[in-house]
């Protein structure tokens, strides 16, 4: 086996950062050339030293400020605080100490006493002959190695400046508003201007050393709260998670009062039900495809400038003129797929689907919907004549016109009966925090079981819906876990949310459902239930 070889860290070397990658310096804290909108060439927002303007060497190429002394790497200077902060008392000029060469360290002193001393200078002069001891502390043991290694590291008389993309300058309010790191930056520039070169040792010079010292770990700690976090620059912009087509929601208790797993709308083990609005969002590729297929291309092509519509007083088919608007929004994906945004809104919902023609809204698609049987419909006349043969006689008291729910809700039905998704819970501690399910797509509670029926008598050809969205009932939003799955996942009903990222392709479909009847899908290899109902509670005896 080939070795692996370890993922190490290093502090910055900076003067061979500067060397080999030919930085420039830094030397005006000015924005820019008076009298001129131009940037200072030699500024913090320089596009002779950083690059032009929303060029990609500007998110790239760094500058230095030359601090004229030496300071603490920010990260020794950490590790030293950490390790004792009266080191830092002794750099700030806050407490006296005396040398102890028998102990090799410094003795807290008072200001009185005989050779007490304070100071960035003082520190200096005996910082190497410190002894600093290990103890029983991990963390402390740490942190005296990182010192030890890096010592030749562990001072530096030049400073980084990022690249100025990240940080670039923007106006707001008629005047330029630099961002707080920029700040930064100018007050070094300002301090270092008033430091010696090779005043380090100086004693006058203690309070500009360690001002230009704080700036630096100000610095620092500005980076690191812009990378680090949700929110940071690296997390929100090339490390965070992002799947096509993947959703996330929070996770809520399911209906369990189906009778049997006969019943369509029973909750199997294997199954996650996925609110509808999210199945659309997560499978809006499939859904312009049904879309077109199911009802657009029987209204609309791309050639068409009158199409027939149905008038919301006759119920009748009439030719009418279609704007071009509503042309795109019907038969390209992009169209399609602000329709399914729409459904964001719970008011657009159980909305008749129109189109508008001349100022008028007409119908797209009636429903005749009698005795949890639903028949979709172009053409009424057609309609009604089928019925009179089949022997039974039109009701208008069945008949609607469709609405973006219903259409919406058999779109989706369509792309996602039979397939699979994978149900991931964030951060992922293990194998169990993600596990593919079935899809079972809901709408409203209560929902209705109906037949989709493709003629006026039953044909094998007719579909059933389980979870056909009532008109009065309440739309289901959250994602909704089968409690067997709750303990792999960690979660519960406090807010916890669970990403769900639809699969696509037949093959990998056959995958998850060739595994969904292995025993690996129930039980671990050391023999442990993968999907219980228990939880671990706390312990509730009195102490």
């Amino acid at each position: 086996m080939a070795q692996l070889q370890p993922f190490n860290i290093t502090i910055l070397d900076v003067d061979k950062i500067v060397k080999d990658e030919m930085l420039k310096e830094v030397t005006s804290e000015f924005i820019r050339e008076s009298s001129s909108n131009k940037f200072h060439p030699e500024g913090l927002f320089s596009e002779q030293i950083f690059g032009e303007v929303a060029s990609q060497a500007r998110f790239s190429r760094c500058g230095y400020i030359n601090l004229n002394c030496k300071v603490f790497h920010p990260v020794i200077y950490q590790d030293l605080k950490a390790i004792k902060r009266f080191y830092i008392e002794i750099l700030s000029g806050v407490s006296y100490a005396v040398w102890d060469p028998e102990a090799n360290d410094f003795a807290r002193a008072s200001e009185a006493e005989e050779n007490a001393q304070t100071g960035f200078s003082f520190f200096l002069k005996y910082f190497d002959k410190i002894d600093l001891k290990k103890n029983n502390s991990l963390r402390r043991n740490d942190k005296i190695d990182v010192i030890t290694k890096f010592s030749k590291l562990k001072m530096m008389d030049k400073l980084i400046v990022i690249p100025a993309g990240p940080r670039d300058i923007k106006e707001e309010g008629g005047r330029d508003e630099k961002g707080s790191i920029n700040s930064i930056y100018a007050s070094i520039l300002r301090n270092a201007r008033c430091m010696v070169k090779g005043a380090d040792m100086n004693p006058l010079y203690d309070s500009v050393h360690y001002t230009i010292q704080k700036r630096v770990i100000e610095a620092y700690e500005k980076i690191a709260e812009m990378v680090r976090g949700k929110r940071g620059f690296l997390e929100g912009k090339y490390y965070h998670r992002h799947v096509a087509r993947g959703t996330r929601n929070v996770v809520t208790a399911t209906n369990l009062d189906a009778e049997s797993p006969d019943d369509p709308q029973y909750h199997k083990t294997n199954e996650v039900k996925v609110p509808l609005f999210q199945a659309a969002k997560g499978g809006a590729n499939f859904l312009v495809y049904w879309y077109k297929t199911l009802f657009y291309d029987q209204v609309v092509s791309i050639t068409s400038e009158n199409v027939p519509l149905i008038n919301p007083k006759t119920y009748n088919l009439e030719y009418v003129p279609i704007d071009p608007k509503d042309k795109d929004r019907l038969t390209t994906a992009e169209g399609i797929e602000r329709t399914i945004d729409r459904f964001r809104d719970p008011f657009n919902r159980f909305k008749p689907v129109t189109i508008n023609s001349n100022n008028k809204p007409y119908y797209m698609f009636l429903v005749y919907d009698k005795d949890n049987v639903i028949n979709i419909i172009r053409n009424l006349a057609e309609f009604k004549q089928a019925l009179q043969e089949a022997g039974e006689t039109f009701d208008e008291a069945y008949l609607r016109p469709i609405t973006h729910a219903e259409m919406l809700y058999i779109c989706a039905f369509s792309a996602f009966h039979g397939g699979h998704g994978l149900v991931t819970r964030y951060p992922i501690t293990d194998e169990q925090s993600m596990y593919p399910a079935e899809t079972h797509v809901v709408t409203t509670s209560p929902a209705r079981v109906v037949r989709f029926a493709r003629y006026v008598k039953p044909s094998p050809d007719d579909v059933i819906l389980p979870e056909y969205p009532d008109l009065n009932g309440k739309f289901l939003d959250a994602l909704m876990l089968h409690p067997t799955r709750l303990k792999s996942l960690c979660a519960d009903f406090d807010g916890d949310t669970c990403s769900w990222t639809p699969i696509f392709s037949e093959e990998a479909n056959k995958e998850c459902a060739a595994y969904l009847r292995t025993p690996g899908n129930l039980i671990l290899p050391s023999g442990d239930a993968i999907a219980d109902i228990t939880r671990d509670l706390p312990d509730m005896k009195k102490k």
